[in-house]
């Protein structure tokens, strides 16, 4: 799935956030106080998304994820698909036409586009939506986010699978899906991992939230659940979405990016995976401001893993934006810490 390079949006348009991330997609309705925001307006989220590579043979998943809508309600009239292959090879496919009234927190919908049989290379596609918004016609195309290029999809139609030998598996070690949800970002949801994964040629995909989102209450991002119902949910509906795996899903390991102390006292990020033990992490997720210090070191987590888990360094060579640096109290993965 795509990020924030999707939408196009520049660097300059996601300082607003002060906490420039770039792990999901972007929400748009919260605002700092004091601080305008250039991306919010009164529509929720509006947007499509697919996995950037297909395997031979395969039908293009184009995920849809409408959020918000609770607070900003919608009919949805039409979504349509309108790609093309670099050898002019046309690819139409009418996803919606109605007149669904949403007004629910979260909608989304992945539909398998026909590919044109042997066609292989790159193929660009542009996803058109078609709303009423009070009485009003809208159209966008691929996102509804101001001041964005509303970049075309690009998918790569391998004409060879993904070479095999016994023993060998692919999977992804870290992604995000919609229990990452705050003030900034959000992720797709586990089906639409579940089945881009499988297309892209995956076997599994671990899913990794942020542990500062998974300890949050269900309806409330800034305030902490000490039941840990969110965390609990996730682990259900993992398990659920597992049983019915197959050839059009791929397993899902349950995880969660916890936010660590490394030997200088910044924060980092450990991707912890099938862990039945939740790891908080809170130090960089701005819930409370000048409240920075995480509630575990590297070592300490590795002293307390569960024997059937397994615990992965996190973008280990990337440097700490300088704004996060100073905002969140954030750093890199030392060669201290990196020897544990």
């Amino acid at each position: 799935m795509s990020s924030w390079e999707h939408l196009g949006i520049s660097t300059s348009q996601w300082l607003w956030a002060a906490l420039p991330f770039a792990l999901g997609y972007a929400e748009i309705h919260y605002a700092f106080k004091g601080v305008y925001s250039f991306l919010k307006h009164a529509f929720p989220e509006i947007l499509a998304d697919a996995p950037h590579r297909l395997e031979p043979g395969r039908a293009l998943p184009i995920s849809v994820v409408v959020k918000d809508a609770h607070q900003y309600p919608i009919h949805l009239r039409k979504i349509a698909v309108e790609g093309t292959f670099e050898d002019g090879t046309p690819v139409r496919h009418l996803l919606f036409e109605g007149n669904l009234a949403l007004q629910e927190p979260w909608w989304h919908r992945t539909t398998a586009v026909p590919i044109p049989p042997n066609a292989t290379g790159l193929l660009k596609v542009d996803v058109h939506f078609e709303i009423e918004k009070k009485g009003k016609i809208f159209h966008f195309k691929n996102d509804n986010y101001r001041g964005t290029r509303h970049a075309l999809l690009v998918v790569r139609v391998s004409d060879a699978p993904l070479p095999r030998f016994p023993g060998l598996v692919y999977g992804d070690l870290h992604s995000h899906s919609n229990f990452t949800s705050d003030q900034v970002e959000f992720g797709a949801p586990l089906p639409a991992l579940q089945e881009a994964a499988a297309a892209l040629g995956l076997d599994f995909v671990a899913v990794t939230d942020h542990s500062y989102d998974l300890d949050d209450c269900e309806d409330n991002y800034l305030k902490n659940d000490p039941l840990l119902r969110k965390w609990k949910r996730f682990r259900r509906e993992v398990a659920e979405l597992n049983a019915q795996a197959g050839p059009e899903r791929a397993i899902l390991i349950p995880g969660e990016e916890a936010t660590v102390r490394n030997a200088r006292g910044r924060n980092v990020h450990f991707l912890i995976l099938n862990s039945p033990k939740f790891f908080r992490g809170t130090g960089d997720g701005a819930e409370k401001w000048f409240k920075f210090r995480s509630e575990h070191t590297i070592p300490d987590v590795l002293r307390n893993l569960p024997p059937e888990a397994v615990a992965v360094a996190a973008h280990p060579g990337t440097p700490a934006p300088r704004l996060e640096y100073l905002l969140v109290n954030r750093g890199r993965w030392e060669e201290k810490d990196v020897a544990h």
